[in-house]
């Protein structure tokens, strides 16, 4: 049986908050980690980070470099992600933030085992070890 989600985020039907976003290069960075920094300001989630959404649109960005996109972070969000570290995960694991795909780069979020807000639902590619790819959900 295939994964109960779409390719980018399903199970939510909350709308989007629509925020600053700082980090990020565009488009191409759709469907990548976020974490509050500032007032409505998310920037992209760095290694170790809880993950506090994820980047569902890129709606403006203006000449000065202001980005101003929307980012769903309600709970039963899902995602596609990639385990990027050394520890395998199983299903019930949190997660974490590891070092993400480059901004302006397309790319799954990258994860790691840790006392996140996010937890493993679903193994994808096998047993749960590195570079494997794995469905979170927000809790």
């Amino acid at each position: 049986m295939g994964p109960l989600f779409d390719e980018n985020i399903s199970n939510s039907t909350y709308p989007s908050d629509t925020v600053y976003l700082t980090g990020i290069s565009g488009s191409k960075d759709v469907g990548k980690p976020v974490k509050l920094s500032a007032g409505t300001t998310f920037a992209l989630a760095v290694d170790g980070d809880d993950i506090e959404g994820i980047i569902y649109s890129v709606d403006t960005i203006y000449a000065d470099g202001t980005i101003v996109g929307t980012v769903k972070r309600q709970p039963l969000l899902r995602k596609r992600v990639i385990n990027a570290g050394v520890t395998q995960l199983a299903i019930g694991d949190t997660v974490l933030a590891s070092t993400q795909v480059a901004a302006g780069t397309e790319g799954q979020p990258q994860v790691k085992a840790g006392a996140g807000s996010w937890r493993v639902i679903e193994l994808l590619d096998g047993t749960g070890l590195q570079t494997e790819e794995l469905v979170i959900e927000k809790v």
